[in-house]
């Protein structure tokens, strides 16, 4: 992981050695950050994304919220059944499962943590083919999450 955390609109991680914070982020996106470059497999290619997000709440679901994700994605496909995590001190869940967008094949991770009734979101995307390395970092960088104190 990198050696300082980056700090962006009140949450902190460290990201993988590397990875760039994206400054043309989404609206509702706290911080975005992607691995160096393009990863390739027969298909296609596709930069490996980090995207944080909060949302209003109170509780978790993550049963439904992995149900949201295969709404919207109509080849989701869960491979890591929601499981129960406490990073920092945030109590949350955390799942993963497939899909394709076009020919690329993807690989991707939710954590879901809650504080002060906000749910943050940390989603990790890479390519499925390409997902074996990123999922220790993946797991390590999610670990350094922390939400500035206000």
């Amino acid at each position: 992981l990198a050696d300082k955390p980056v700090e962006k609109s009140g949450v902190s991680i460290r990201l993988p050695k590397g990875w760039q914070v994206d400054e043309r982020a989404p609206a509702r996106t706290l911080l975005q950050a992607r691995a160096p470059g393009r990863d390739k497999d027969e298909v296609g290619e596709f930069q490996a994304v980090l995207i944080v997000s909060s949302d209003a709440g109170a509780k978790i679901d993550a049963a439904a919220q992995q149900a949201r994700v295969a709404k919207e994605y109509s080849n989701y496909k869960a491979v890591e059944q929601p499981e129960s995590v406490t990073i920092n001190g945030l109590d949350g869940v955390k799942f993963g499962g497939t899909l394709s967008l076009g020919a690329l094949k993807l690989r991707t991770r939710q954590y879901m943590l809650l504080r002060e009734n906000r749910i943050y979101t940390l989603t990790f995307m890479s390519l499925e083919s390409n997902w074996a390395p990123f999922a220790p970092m993946v797991d390590a960088a999610a670990a350094t999450f922390s939400i500035a104190a206000k």
